[in-house]
Parts: structure tokens; C-alpha cells; sequence
């Protein structure tokens, strides 16, 4: 095992296990950074503990310095392994893949259910009497920060040696916002990729509330929330907590300076730094005019708006992985290198 520096006292990195995704060879590290997000060791320690994979292009040797790389998350609830599909794509470009899980997502998760059903992930955790609020999401961003500092220098550069400062991060669903957060305030990587997400938080909690409760106010998403739902939806009665949290997200004011309104940092992007996003006219949780608006904020902003694509499923036209590679490579080919295969 290695220790970990000043950064994350405490904290460890096993040394790396040889595996095979997609048919590709990576590195597995298991990376244990404590952190108390929670106060409840139980929480806190699914979410400082959980696995990177690195895969870089092979026979590349000579070249390290000058291979991109692509920092991946999932949304919440969803395993990192759901983003394999870009290792393949990305590697035959000459790019390296980094994948991780999302805090509350695979390995990271508490319920362990990953199968994508935010709902059911944060029922699992305040069943254990924690609250799953924006301050606690603030927390999750900021341990996110350090989980990438820490990765990115201890890992992807000391034992990789790849130094390249062509970083882009790429964000499924909660992946983007997360990744917009780190993105925009903290100004890490040179690109931002999103998928079937945006980073503006209001509106991605707004459209979320109205695909769960439609033609209902969101005021009432108060603590008369049980009663209401217990007379006319009694079905949704488990989607409570995750009603509560996107009303807190929702709340947020735009002169809000949480880290979890990167559009307050938009003006730390610059011109040169890159924001694109692909997502569905189809989407049932997101308003694809409110990723149009995002990233129309962005001097270097442009989103794709996919006929017939919902929120990874699609309609009808091809399936969402087959749009995610094609919107990975035309975003990237000028950082494309030498063929790896």
C-alpha cells in the first residue's frame, strides 16, 4: 500500500490490480480518503472509500506528456461501470480514461442497489437518520474536489506519468453537475462534456420535481408533503426525501455562491475553456431549453439537442451509448493522437 500526502491525512492507496473492461487493460486502484461528511460512520465510510480505474493508451511510452485525459462520473445511484462503453472510444483516439464512482453511486453508494433509482439511494440512507439536504450534497462536492486533486497527482501523474494539462470531465445525469461544480469554480480540466444533464442546479431540480409530481405546486414540498401524498399519490409516498432535496436545490439563489450553483462561477471559465452538452428533446426529467440556456451563458458553450433521446433511453434513432461515443468524438477529435490499437 502507499500513503497518501499532506492533502488527505489518513488516507491510502492499495496498490493496483490488472483488469479488462470492454476488452481493454486498466489499472483498479482502491483509494480510501477519510472524510466525515455525515457523522454516521456507517455513511461515511461508503463514501470515502471506493475504486478508481486508470486505461491509457498503450505503446505510448515516449509520448506520456502528450495523452489527453477524461475524468468520468455517473449520475447518483449508478455504478462507474456504466460509463465502460467510453473506454474503448476513447482509447482507440489516444486518450486516457479515468473512472470513478459518484459519491452515493456504485461502491460509494449506501444502499447498494445500482440501478440507477435515486429515490430508493436516498430512502437507504435516511432510514439510518441522516438527512439528505444541500448542506450535505455541499460536503459531497467538496470531498469530490479532493478525491480529483489527489487523484489526479498521486495516481495519474506519479504512477502514470501523465502530465498533459488536456484534462476534460465528462458527467452523466448528477455527473454533470457535479462535474460543472469542480469545473467552474475550482477551474479543473480544460473541457466539460455532459450527457443527458446540465449545471444549471435550479432548473435541473425544477424539471426533475415536475416530471415526479406533475401539475403540482412545489410549494407544497413542505411537511404537510406526507398528507398530500398519502390522498392523491400514495405511490410516490418513498420519493419524499428526494422531493425535499430538490426543493433545496431548487431554493438556491442565483447570487448564491454555494458550490452547488456553478453558474455563479461562469465568469472563471474564460473564453478558451470548452462546455458542451448532449441531451434529449425527449428527456421526461430535464427541459432540454434549460441546457440550451446553460450553456448559451458560456462564451465556448454549444448543447446538442438529440430527436427521439429520453434520459438513456431512446424513442426511437439510436440508443443513447451509440449518440454518447458520437458526441465524445466530435468533441474531442482535435485532442485526438496516434491510433492506440
Amino acid at each position: 500500500m502507499s500513503r497518501l500526502s499532506p492533502k488527505g491525512e489518513g488516507a491510502w492507496i492499495h496498490e493496483p490490480l490488472e483488469v479488462y473492461m470492454e476488452g481493454r487493460k486498466g489499472m483498479r486502484y482502491w483509494v480510501y480518503n477519510p472524510y466525515t461528511v455525515t457523522g454516521v460512520k456507517a455513511v461515511d465510510d461508503r463514501l470515502c472509500s471506493y475504486p478508481v480505474y486508470v486505461f491509457q493508451p498503450q505503446n505510448r511510452h515516449d509520448q506520456l506528456n502528450e495523452i489527453p485525459i477524461v475524468f468520468a462520473l455517473q449520475g447518483m445511484a449508478a455504478p462507474l461501470d456504466w460509463n465502460s462503453y467510453i473506454i474503448p472510444t476513447l482509447l482507440d483516439m489516444g486518450i486516457a480514461v479515468v473512472l470513478m464512482d459518484t459519491p452515493l453511486g456504485g461502491l460509494r453508494s449506501v444502499g447498494r442497489h445500482n440501478n440507477g433509482n435515486v429515490a430508493l439511494e436516498i430512502s437507504s440512507i435516511t432510514a439510518l437518520g441522516v438527512t439528505v439536504d444541500v448542506a450535505m450534497l455541499e460536503k459531497l462536492v467538496e470531498v469530490l474536489w479532493t478525491d480529483y486533486q489527489m487523484i489526479h497527482k498521486e495516481i495519474i501523474i506519479e504512477r502514470h506519468k501523465l502530465t498533459s494539462d488536456k484534462i476534460a470531465l465528462f458527467g452523466t445525469s448528477l455527473g454533470v453537475i457535479l462535474s460543472g461544480c469542480l469545473f467552474c469554480r475550482e477551474g479543473f480540466g480544460q473541457r466539460i462534456l455532459g450527457t443527458i444533464g446540465h449545471f444549471d442546479v435550479p432548473r435541473f431540480a425544477r424539471s426533475y420535481i415536475g416530471a415526479i409530481l406533475p401539475n403540482l405546486a412545489t410549494s407544497f414540498i413542505g411537511n404537510g408533503i406526507e398528507w398530500l401524498l398519502h390522498r392523491l399519490k400514495p405511490d410516490l409516498l418513498g420519493f419524499i426525501p428526494l422531493l425535499r432535496l430538490l426543493k433545496g436545490l431548487m431554493d438556491i439563489p442565483d447570487t448564491s455562491s454555494s458550490i452547488l450553483n456553478p453558474l455563479f462561477y461562469k465568469n472563471r471559465v474564460g473564453d478558451k475553456r470548452k462546455v458542451a452538452v448532449m441531451i434529449g428533446d425527449k428527456d421526461p426529467l430535464l427541459n432540454s431549453a434549460d441546457a440550451i440556456k446553460c450553456c448559451d451563458q458560456f462564451k465556448n458553450g454549444a448543447c446538442y439537442v438529440v430527436p427521439g433521446l429520453a434520459h438513456g433511453t431512446c424513442f426511437f434513432g439510436p440508443d443513447f451509448v451509440h449518440h454518447a461515443r458520437y458526441f465524445l468524438q466530435t468533441q474531442l477529435d482535435d485532442w485526438k493522437t496516434v491510433d492506440s490499437k
